[in-house]
């Protein structure tokens, strides 16, 4: 689920202008070939964070946080929110890497 959400944000779509600027495409599809999951915080049985980025070391300049819920009636999560930073400013302020 969080991939996919990744996969939409990161990756450009087919369109013209990837055929026309071939370079930005490659740059994205290799950037998205270094993305990993790094690290799933709990807040309570309920919800979760999923922190997305290239490594420990460079989430705090650039990285994704995926809030998930779980649906109590039905018993599957859904993404609840999203936050993408691409300056360590801007990282949330409850963000503690392990």
């Amino acid at each position: 689920m969080v991939w996919r959400a990744v996969r939409d944000a990161e990756l450009p779509a087919f369109e013209w202008d990837t055929v026309k600027f071939p370079g930005y495409t490659f740059r994205s599809l290799r950037r998205y070939a270094q993305l990993h999951i790094l690290w799933i915080q709990a807040q309570d049985p309920k919800a979760i964070s999923v922190i997305v980025g290239i490594n420990t070391n460079s989430v705090m300049s650039e990285g994704w946080d995926f809030m998930m819920q779980k649906d109590l009636s039905s018993g599957t999560w859904e993404i609840t929110g999203s936050a993408y930073w691409g300056d360590s400013a801007l990282m949330p302020a409850d963000l503690h890497i392990p």
